[in-house]
C-alpha cells in the first residue's frame, strides 16, 4: 500500500516548480531570506544552540514564529508548537560522597572531594567499606589471553583500575578496544566487586579527570569513583612492589599482577543524582486538501540543536571553550524545513498532511526525533514518508541522498524530481547518524538529503557566512 501511496509523493514533490522560479517569487526561497535564517540561528546570541540552553529555546521560538508565519496549524498535545519531551540534562555531585583509605598500619586517611577523587559521572549512589583488591587495567580479553580478574576473588572487594591499557595511549594498540570504562564497570560487577575506584597509572602525573557525564552511560548500578593514585602508594603484593612497578611489569610483560591485599582497606561512599528537564521539538502541520488522501501523512523535518560551547561531540581542538555556531549543522537544515513549511502553504494544494518538524536532541543521539516517535502527537501508522534535512548548506560537487533503497520507488523518484539539477549520489541504506534513522526503524520510508562533510563540522568554524546560500 506505501507503494502505491509514495506514487502520489511523486506528483507532490514533482509538481514543486524550480528552484530558480521560487526564488524570483520572493519566498522563503529567497536568498535573503534562507541567510537570514541560518544567520540568525548561528549567531553567538544563541550560544550554539546545546539541547536544555536558552540559547536552544530561543531557537524553537524563533522557528514556532516562522511555522505560525507560514499559516501551520499547530498539532494537538503540545503547547502550540512546541512539543516538549523528558531531556537527560547531566549528573549532579551531592553533598555526601566520601572516601577514605586505611593502611596495614591502621592509619585512616580521609581524601578529599575534588582534589584527591571524585564520584565517576555513571556511579551508581551507594556505599562500600571492603579490602582493596588491585585488579591492573581491569581487562579480560581471551583473544590476548589476558585477564586482570584470573588468580583473585574480587566478589564483594573494592577493585582497584588503572585507566587506560598496557598499551598506554596508543589507539592501535592490542588493548585499545577494551580500555573504556564502561567495559571495565561491567567487567568488575560480572566479577562481584562491590566497589571501583579508577587511579591513574602511578606515572602519570596529569590532573585527575572530571566526573564525566556521559548519557549512554548513565548508572553503573555499582559506586565507582576517580581517585589519585598517590593515595595508595602503600599498597604492596606480598612480594613488596609498588603499584608503580607492577604496572611497568603488566606494560613490559603483557601479563597480569593482580592481587588483594593484605590489610589494605578502603571505605567509600557516592551521592549523585540526574538531572531532567522537558525541552521542544517544534512542529507544524498542514492538513491535506484532499479528503480521499488527508489523514496520509508525510514528514518533512531537520534538528535545530547544536554542539554549545563545545564538549561531547566536538572535534575542536583549542583550549578555551568557544561557540560551536552549526550554520551547516544544522540551521542549514531547519532553514530548509522553514522554507518548504512556507512554500507547501502558499501553494496550498497538498492532498497528504504534511507535517513539519525542527528535532531537538539530535546531536545528543537522536533524541528528539526518537522521542516523537515515541509518543506521537499524530497518528504516526499512517506516515508513508519521511524527508530528513540535515547539513544541506555547503553543496560543491554532488548532492547525498540516502534512503533509496527504502522504497522501491525512490530511484526513478528522484531522477525524474531532479531532472539533471544536481549531481546526485545515492545511498540505499535508511539508517544513519540522523533523524530519519527513528522513522526508518519503524517500517518507514525515507530519504535523507546531506551536502557532506568539511573541515568546520563540529568545530566552532561552522559559521553562517560559508553557506551556499544559492
Amino acid at each position: 500500500m506505501k507503494r502505491n501511496l509514495l506514487l502520489s509523493l511523486a506528483i507532490i514533490l514533482g509538481g514543486i516548480p524550480s528552484l530558480r522560479a521560487q526564488t524570483a517569487s520572493g519566498g522563503v526561497f529567497n536568498v535573503d531570506s534562507l541567510r537570514a535564517a541560518v544567520r540568525y540561528l548561528a549567531s553567538d546570541g544563541l550560544t550554539g544552540r546545546r539541547t536544555g540552553t536558552a540559547g536552544n529555546e530561543d531557537a524553537a521560538r524563533y522557528l514556532a514564529g516562522k511555522f505560525s508565519a507560514a499559516g501551520l496549524a499547530t498539532v494537538p498535545g503540545g503547547t502550540g508548537y512546541l512539543h516538549r519531551f523528558s531531556y537527560l540534562a547531566g549528573v549532579t555531585i551531592g553533598p555526601r560522597n566520601a572516601l577514605e583509605v586505611k593502611g596495614p598500619d591502621g592509619k585512616m586517611i580521609a581524601a578529599r572531594q575534588g582534589s584527591d577523587f571524585s564520584p565517576a559521572g555513571f556511579s551508581s549512589s551507594g556505599s562500600a567499606d571492603a579490602p582493596v583488591a588491585f585488579a591492573g587495567y581491569g581487562i579480560t580479553a581471551k583473544e590476548l589471553s589476558y585477564d586482570d580478574y584470573a588468580g583473585i576473588d574480587a566478589k564483594g572487594k573494592i577493585v582497584l583500575i588503572m585507566r587506560r591499557s598496557p598499551d598506554a595511549d596508543n589507539p592501535h594498540g592490542d588493548f585499545a578496544r577494551f580500555e573504556g570504562l564502561t567495559a571495565k564497570v561491567s567487567n568488575a560487577r560480572e566479577h562481584g566487586a562491590a566497589a571501583i575506584i579508577f587511579i591513574n597509572q602511578p606515572d602519570d602525573s596529569s590532573a585527575l579527570p572530571s566526573a564525566h557525564f556521559d548519557r549512554n552511560f548513565t548508572h553503573a548500578d555499582i559506586p565507582a569513583i576517580i581517585a589519585r593514585a598517590s593515595l595508595f602508594d602503600g599498597l604492596r603484593n606480598s612480594g613488596g612492589e609498588s603499584l608503580a612497578a607492577l604496572q611497568t611489569r603488566i606494560d613490559r610483560d603483557r601479563k597480569p599482577a593482580s592481587f588483594v591485599s593484605s590489610g589494605f582497606t578502603a571505605r567509600l561512599r557516592t551521592d549523585l543524582s540526574l538531572q531532567r528537564q522537558d525541552v521542544p521539538n517544534v512542529i507544524g502541520m498542514l492538513r491535506g486538501h484532499d479528503p480521499a488522501l488527508n489523514d496520509q501523512i508525510i514528514v518533512i523535518g531537520g534538528h535545530f540543536d547544536h554542539l554549545g560551547w563545545g564538549g561531547e561531540g566536538s572535534l575542536y581542538g583549542g583550549k578555551e571553550p568557544s561557540i560551536h555556531h552549526g550554520a551547516d549543522d544544522n540551521a542549514s537544515g531547519a532553514a530548509g524545513v522553514v522554507a518548504l513549511a512556507d512554500r507547501f502553504a502558499r501553494m496550498g494544494n497538498n492532498g497528504r498532511t504534511l507535517i513539519f518538524v525542527a528535532f531537538n536532541g539530535e546531536e545528543e543521539g537522536l533524541l528528539g526525533s526518537a522521542a516523537l516517535m515515541e509518543k506521537p502527537p499524530f497518528d504516526a501508522s499512517k506516515v508513508i514518508a519521511m524527508v530528513n534535512m540535515d547539513m544541506i548548506g555547503r553543496l560543491d560537487t554532488s548532492l547525498i541522498v540516502q534512503g533509496t533503497g527504502t522504497s522501491p520507488l525512490w530511484k526513478d523518484l528522484l531522477g525524474t524530481t531532479n531532472a539533471g539539477r544536481f549531481p546526485l549520489k545515492m545511498v540505499e541504506d535508511g539508517f544513519g547518524p540522523s533523524d530519519h534513522s527513528s522513522f526508518y526503524s519503524k517500517g518507514i520510508p525515507v530519504l535523507f538529503f546531506f551536502t557532506g562533510l568539511h573541515s568546520d563540522y563540529h568545530r566552532p568554524s561552522d559559521t553562517w557566512e560559508k553557506i551556499n546560500y544559492p
